[in-house]
């Protein structure tokens, strides 16, 4: 078995950063912004497609995404990004 490499102090800044990050994007700005089914959304936040529907939804067929489900929707959505110096 191999042991684990020790946290240094860049590594404990990222996760302290990480675990008070603010960062969220919501299900209606991702499907907007990006050419994705609510399928691809359900699979990203590791959800049902009824799930998702429901985000959409309105009224009493409404509930609201987590905290987590809204950071990884901005996390994919900044992995989709393109690199700079291209053009979109």
């Amino acid at each position: 078995m191999t042991h684990p490499r020790p946290l240094g102090e860049r590594e404990l800044a990222l996760i302290n950063l990480y675990a008070h990050c603010q960062l969220g994007l919501s299900p209606r700005r991702f499907y907007a912004k990006w050419d994705v089914t609510y399928e691809n959304i359900a699979d990203i936040c590791s959800h049902s497609p009824a799930t998702v529907r429901r985000w959409f939804g309105s009224d009493r067929n409404y509930r609201a995404p987590s905290s987590c489900d809204l950071r990884h929707l901005a996390n994919r959505g900044l992995s989709f990004r393109t690199p700079r110096g291209n053009s979109n």
